[in-house]
């Protein structure tokens, strides 16, 4: 294994499932399910996986994250129901 090897974290989301990219507790990066390698030399870089059916709140969108989630990706808690 090379050393540029070593600087990145190979991370795989299966279908159905979806990724935050976190630095210093702050979402940076949104991932959808496939293959994906996320520079792993900050230790302050984290990954996090949830379940597609796991909604993202508004509340939880950084402006870094919101520029990277396209509009039909994220979900939205609705209390008491949906209007369209």
């Amino acid at each position: 294994m090379s050393s540029s090897e070593n600087r990145y974290q190979r991370v795989e989301l299966a279908a159905g499932h979806y990724g935050i990219v976190l630095r210093d507790q702050r979402a940076v990066a949104f991932l959808r399910p496939g293959l994906h390698r996320v520079w792993a030399v900050d230790r302050r870089i984290e990954v996090r996986v949830y379940p597609s059916t796991e909604a993202i709140l508004d509340g939880d969108l950084t402006p870094e994250l919101r520029a990277t989630v396209h509009a039909e990706s994220r979900r939205r808690a609705c209390v008491g129901g949906c209007q369209a």
